[in-house]
């Protein structure tokens, strides 16, 4: 090879390596509460939520876009900060803390603490469906059961909240998704014989 061309190839291996080296790096986004504060407590009681269950398609680090109805697109570098049925739990459960206006309101891993809760809450996600500059879909099954008995209240929310343009849009879509998920179940929760009477 030639001295001038093995000279242009060098550089170019360079330029290569410098551009990996400042490669786009990934942006992390999360669920946040968005229940009001509902105030006077009453009654102590606790409720405890199981571990939350989402679709296989949306369980991963990274964002899934869907596209259309068959195709979807899974963005690298557009990430959740920590694992989505955690962050769902987490926040459904500080949720029904304010819409309730009780403290001990807690999600798995740390619900495995409570021996007998007075509520405990399942929920099972059909839907999480992600539409940039769209939508939001939060679609959830789920099932309450009261102190004292093995009666359960059950139910279906399905969320569409309409996002607006970037990543960040959308996770605040899906956060406000999620507080209407805990305001039904809330609801339930009030249905439900009341804790210590």
């Amino acid at each position: 090879m030639s001295r001038p061309l093995s000279f242009f190839v060098a550089l170019g291996a360079a330029v290569l390596v410098a551009a990996c080296g400042t490669s786009a790096q990934p942006a992390f986004y999360r669920l946040s509460p968005s229940a009001p504060e509902h105030g006077e407590a009453g009654i102590a009681y606790t409720v405890a939520l199981e571990p939350v269950t989402v679709p296989e398609i949306v369980d991963r680090p990274q964002m899934v876009l869907f596209a259309t109805d068959n195709t979807v697109d899974v963005q690298e570098f557009q990430r959740w900060a920590e694992p989505l049925k955690a962050n769902l739990g987490r926040v459904v459960a500080d949720n029904l803390s304010r819409e309730l206006g009780q403290k001990l309101v807690v999600a798995y891993p740390a619900s495995g603490g409570m021996e007998r809760p007075d509520y405990r809450v399942w929920i099972d996600v059909q839907r999480f469906e992600s539409r940039r500059g769209v939508s939001a879909t939060l679609d959830a099954m789920w099932a309450v059961r009261g102190p004292g008995t093995d009666r359960r209240v059950t139910g279906r929310t399905t969320a569409v909240e309409a996002a607006g343009e970037g990543f960040e849009g959308l996770a605040a879509a899906h956060s406000r998704a999620a507080g209407r998920l805990s305001a039904d179940i809330a609801a339930a929760i009030r249905s439900l014989p009341a804790a210590g009477r």
